[in-house]
């Protein structure tokens, strides 16, 4: 996920009351589990065999529960719980969601499509003519 601004790595210190071990100066544009990070992103671990493929990857911020060597041009936030960290961030970011009027706009079903009745329609969705859900 991208963030529509970038954010400082000392911002989400503070906001999360996380050590800064490393370049203070970062900024994060997004955020990012460990096999699709890219360059800006921040990612989290909390296991120790994944410590080094963490520190090593594109990731610029890493949410860590242990202090460990940082390499140069990356930042580590240190936290009891970087999971829960990294959730809160995600949280804050993703789209808000839709009012019930917003919703009933944003979903498109045919009038011969059959939907039984305990099917759960997300948003965003079309059903197409004749469709059996």
């Amino acid at each position: 996920m991208k963030f529509p601004v970038s954010i400082s790595v000392t911002e989400i210190a503070v906001k999360y009351n996380c050590q800064i071990i490393g370049d203070n100066n970062l900024e994060a544009t997004g955020i990012n589990v460990i096999h699709s990070v890219e360059k800006g992103d921040i990612t989290f671990v909390d296991i120790p065999k994944y410590f080094e493929k963490s520190i090593h990857s594109e990731a610029t911020i890493i949410l860590i529960n242990e202090k460990i060597d940082v390499p140069k041009g990356k930042a580590l936030l240190l936290c009891t719980d970087p999971f829960h960290v990294y959730n809160s961030i995600v949280t804050s970011f993703r789209s808000k969601s839709l009012s019930d009027e917003e919703f009933k706009n944003s979903i498109s079903v045919h009038p011969t499509a059959r939907i039984d009745p305990q099917v759960i329609i997300k948003d965003h969705v079309k059903i197409g003519a004749h469709t059996i859900i």
